[in-house]
């Protein structure tokens, strides 16, 4: 038996902020798909919209449940109301019905796509100068993917 003791100083004021800010948007993130998950089941297609298959069908909202908070609190502000959220989801919010397969497939093709790229540095600050990945960071990212 290995027990890791952990040191444990009393959080900052800044650290408890940012925990409850944390955990409130969490709260609201967690009531907000409460109340939208029957409209996302509704939703699901008869076939798999890649290969038309009808078996293992999954809905894929378009547009995650973050965005269109954000969208909804800019346009209606931060206060919960079911009913007007529910008219907002449907309104705005768009699905896709794709089997599980396709969904394996789409994954891994993705990781794999990020394992061959270029580690990109568009955005100012992450890295001065873009370098190839070598055979030892393709073969970590290869192991942690899968």
């Amino acid at each position: 038996n290995y027990l890791i003791e952990f040191d444990s100083r009393p959080l900052t004021f800044t650290s408890r902020s940012m925990l409850r800010k944390w955990l409130q948007q969490a709260e609201r993130r967690i009531r907000l798909n409460e109340i939208v998950q029957p409209l996302i089941l509704q939703s699901r297609g008869g076939e798999c919209e890649m290969c038309l298959s009808r078996n293992l069908l999954q809905v894929e909202p378009m547009y995650s449940l973050e965005a269109m908070d954000q969208q909804f609190i800019f346009q209606h502000g931060d206060e919960i109301d079911q009913v007007l959220w529910k008219k907002f989801w449907q309104m705005n919010q768009r699905y896709h019905t794709i089997c599980l397969p396709c969904i394996q497939r789409r994954t891994k093709r993705e990781q794999n796509e990020l394992i061959e790229d270029n580690v990109s540095s568009d955005e100012p600050g992450l890295l001065a100068k873009e370098e190839k990945l070598n055979q030892t960071n393709m073969a970590i990212l290869k192991q942690w993917y899968e």
